[in-house]
């Protein structure tokens, strides 16, 4: 499946920038010093993964929609929450290109989606998002929010208005493990009919953090952590701490997603998929349907942006 990002060399970059110089010359995710060469319009700064990511979400957007038109048509609606402003810039290179948002709504599959909402919290994320949307004439289904997705209650509000008694595809892409499993928990009392799809930061926010939250059960890292798991037990385990010193990472994670899946399993859902990005995050899948399931078998396997294969974990 060839997916065009629209990519752009950008001389304004920097490239390379350390994130000590990232925290002057970005506000929030977006670059203050590179406007984008096709747009004129800001860009958010990402790492080199980012089209991997984008990649799995086009494939599984693509084939979650032909697989669910006849059944749900023109009642099949997509979300995403921490969605940018829809131009990102790889830090790396300085080459820009379309961020999700951007790629999803050039799908050739769009067409069947009866509403697309992307959700973020920077109101000048959103404000360019839609600017990015109207340039391409698909306001009349997309368009851009402001929105915490710490506030469960409103982002149920907003999926509500849009497709209550459909099927929604729901992405939520945070930087790190700071969405609160109380979030998804009201999405599924509510009555919402939805696939998740998660982006959680294990080796990265959660990897530089494990040893801190360990020991100091008052920092705000614990905290942030027990709130994403919805659970507190984790954390009162010996043998965690035990494999932690033991600089046993790897357990570590693995038990932490573990436990993640298990809190998702007692809200509902049943089946479950799991793609890893670049060895920092993964993409957690969730689901009530084993069609869903099968849906994103197909979306993570095959070949990937790089050429290699890829099957999921």
């Amino acid at each position: 499946m060839n997916i065009d990002l629209n990519e752009t060399i950008n001389t304004a970059c920097l490239t390379r920038c350390k994130k000590e110089a990232r925290k002057y010359y970005t506000e929030g995710s977006l670059c203050m010093l590179a406007n984008s060469a096709n747009d004129g319009m800001p860009l958010r700064c990402v790492g080199g993964w980012g089209k991997e990511k984008i990649y799995f979400l086009i494939r599984e957007f693509d084939i979650f929609m032909s697989g669910m038109e006849k059944k749900w048509a023109r009642n099949l609606a997509y979300f995403e929450i921490g969605s940018g402003p829809g131009r990102c810039i790889d830090r790396e290179n300085g080459i820009e290109f379309d961020g999700t948002a951007l790629a999803i709504i050039k799908t050739k599959r769009f067409d069947k989606v009866k509403s697309a909402v992307f959700i973020d919290i920077d109101i000048s994320a959103v404000n360019q998002l839609n600017k990015r949307i109207q340039a391409l004439g698909k306001e009349e289904k997309a368009g851009a929010l402001v929105g915490d997705y710490t506030d469960g209650k409103s982002i149920a509000r907003i999926i509500e208005s849009k497709n209550k008694y459909g099927l929604n595809l729901v992405f939520i892409d945070p930087t790190d493990c700071s969405v609160p499993f109380s979030t998804i928990a009201i999405l599924k009392r509510s009555g919402i009919k939805f696939d998740l799809i998660i982006n959680v930061a294990t080796k990265s926010d959660f990897n530089r953090n494990i040893r801190l939250s360990l020991l100091k059960p008052e920092s705000d890292v614990r905290k942030k952590y027990e709130r994403f798991l919805g659970d507190i037990s984790y954390f009162k385990r010996p043998e965690i701490l035990n494999r932690c010193n033991q600089m046993d990472y790897e357990f570590v994670r693995k038990e932490f997603i573990d436990v993640y899946l298990n809190k998702l399993r007692s809200i509902g859902f049943r089946y479950f998929g799991r793609q890893q990005i670049h060895g920092l995050y993964e993409l957690v899948f969730a689901s009530e349907h084993p069609l869903g399931k099968k849906f994103w078998d197909s979306a993570v396997s095959g070949i990937s942006i790089n050429g290699q294969r890829n099957l999921p974990l």
